[in-house]
């Protein structure tokens, strides 16, 4: 008896594609799959918890385990050979880790937590960043780092933000202080 009734409960959580909670804007599916751009089980603009399959482009996730996985918000791990998202709240393991609607921050072969940290063997617009070549970061680890904030913005090993004013260039071509 306790069979038949966990497996019913199992089954009205994973075919209810839509619940509303609260909100009226606000829809769940516990499981997204998809295996294809234009080829999803539910609505993409539903909030999943897992989401699998080949590529897919959800509103939020907890756990995303696909070749390429497009989240508009992560909340957990997002596990991929690509991984885009316009805000990371938790893990991203991938190849390629973009970040931002307009992709201002991106890495390559790396972990990126939270948009805050980076370790990568390319990062670029973190916080603190670990790896080979490190670009625009506050805090930096590496064999090559850029950090315009910095006195020597282009320096080895260790470099970090100093506060510095950068210097910008108008149309005629005169400095200016931001």
């Amino acid at each position: 008896m306790d069979k038949k009734i966990l497996s019913f409960c199992i089954y009205l959580l994973i075919s209810l594609p839509g619940v509303f909670a609260g909100d009226s804007d606000y829809k769940f599916t516990p499981i997204q799959l998809s295996w294809s751009w234009d080829t999803y089980l539910f609505d993409t603009e539903n909030n999943t918890i897992l989401t699998l399959g080949g590529i897919f482009e959800q509103k939020s996730a907890v756990l995303s385990l696909g070749y390429i996985n497009r989240i508009e918000r992560n909340y957990g791990i997002s596990v991929g050979i690509a991984n885009l998202t316009h805000k990371n709240y938790g893990l991203k393991f991938g190849i390629f880790n973009w970040s931002g609607i307009d992709i201002k921050a991106f890495q390559v072969l790396g972990i990126n937590i939270a948009d805050a940290v980076q370790i990568g063997v390319v990062n670029d617009d973190a916080p603190v960043q670990i790896g080979v070549v490190n670009g625009r970061g506050k805090f930096q680890i590496g064999l090559w780092n850029y950090c315009p904030g910095s006195y020597l913005p282009h320096f080895p090993l260790i470099n970090f933000d100093m506060g510095k004013k950068k210097e910008s260039f108008n149309l005629s071509g005169s400095r200016q202080m931001p």
